[in-house]
Formats: C-alpha cells, structure tokens, sequence
C-alpha cells in the first residue's frame, strides 16, 4: 500500500490522507476536506479549492458591477427627460413613477452592498485559513471542541487523527488477536475495540 495513503476512512474503508473526510451528504472522502457547499451541492476541497475561491471572487466582482450600474441609474433618472420617460413608460405621475424605480433600486442596493460585505469577508476568512494551512473544517471543529482555548493552527491539522484509522496498526493489532501470537497488550486491545466500536456506529449512522 502507498505510504501517503496508510490511512483508511472509518466509514466507508477507503484509503485516504490524514486530513480526508467523509462527507455524509455526498457520501464520499474528500481530499484535504474544506467543506460541503449546499449552494454548489458539492464538497470543496483539494481538488477544488482554487476553483471555489476563483468563483466567489467573480462572485463578489459582479455584485460590485451590479451596485455600480444602480447608483449610475438612480443618479441618470433625476434628470427632467428621464422623468417624463418614466411617467409614460409607467402611465402615471412622474413623482410616482421616479418613487417606484428608486425604491426598487436603493432595495436592490441595500441588499448588494450585504452581500458584498459578506462575500468580502468570505474572502478574507479563507486568505486568512489558507495562509495558517487549515481548513474550514479543522478550524470549526476546533473553535467547538476547544471554545476556550487559544488558536492552535498544528493541533487543528492534526485533529483529523480522531476521524480516521491507521490501517497498518490496525493491522498488525487484528493479526495478534486473530492469530493469538504474541497477545497484544491491553492498550492495543482498547484501540482495536475502540475502532470496533467506532466503525458499527459509522455504519449504523449512514444515510
């Protein structure tokens, strides 16, 4: 077996890297998993992180051209021609008619510069955990098992250990049990259940 791939997902038994998760949605590993994006219906991670970040980036582009284009329309239309166009476009006063389109428009501002903030600081969050080399994942996983706790960047890419097996210690250890050769110690037979145990309750727990 690859050394790179000496570890094996506890829920599905494929061979995988330290910091691989199962996602129960898509029901797959993923390779160095970030997180599972319910508005792609796709999990991000090794393979398609850079993508991710270039789509969110155009994202927040066209959200900005979009604010843009509004402010240039609400400042084009106070013009006098533009409000008679409007009250015969509309067939109604030309005060009713400029109400309508900037409420509609300063609306549609308002929600684009939210969303633009929020994108903003998307971006900047994933800047952020991309330069310490930690996930989304590791990251949540750590503020909500560690809440008290200062940042620690090596122990969150290592908190994946938990989620995975190492085939060749599991191994080695069902060897010994199986073949009654050199009885294992009592903390190799606590892993072995542990990871008995772990394993029926994964599988118990799939959608």
């Amino acid at each position: 077996m690859d050394k790179k791939y000496e570890f094996v997902c506890r829920i599905c038994e494929t061979h995988v890297l330290n910091r691989s998760k199962h996602c129960r949605v898509c029901n797959r590993c993923v390779e160095v998993f970030d997180h599972h994006c319910d508005w792609l219906n796709n999990c991000i991670g090794k393979q398609n992180y850079k993508q991710f970040i270039t789509l969110i980036i155009i994202v927040g582009l066209f959200s900005l051209l979009q604010l843009i284009v509004n402010v240039i329309i609400m400042i084009t239309i106070s013009h006098k021609q533009y409000k008679t166009q409007l009250q015969d476009f509309y067939n109604i006063s030309s005060s009713q008619a400029y109400l309508l389109v900037y409420t509609a428009l300063g609306i549609c501002s308002v929600l684009e510069i939210a969303f633009i903030i929020f994108i903003v600081q998307l971006i900047f969050l994933h800047y952020w955990l991309s330069k310490h080399d930690v996930t989304t994942y590791e990251y949540v996983s750590f503020k909500r098992d560690h809440p008290n706790q200062p940042l620690d960047f090596e122990k969150m890419r290592e908190g994946h250990k938990s989620k995975v097996v190492v085939k060749k210690k599991l191994e080695a250890i069902t060897s010994k049990i199986a073949k009654g050769e050199d009885n294992p110690s009592t903390s190799e037979r606590a892993t072995f259940s542990g990871t008995l145990e772990i394993s029926v309750k994964s599988n118990s727990e799939r959608p």
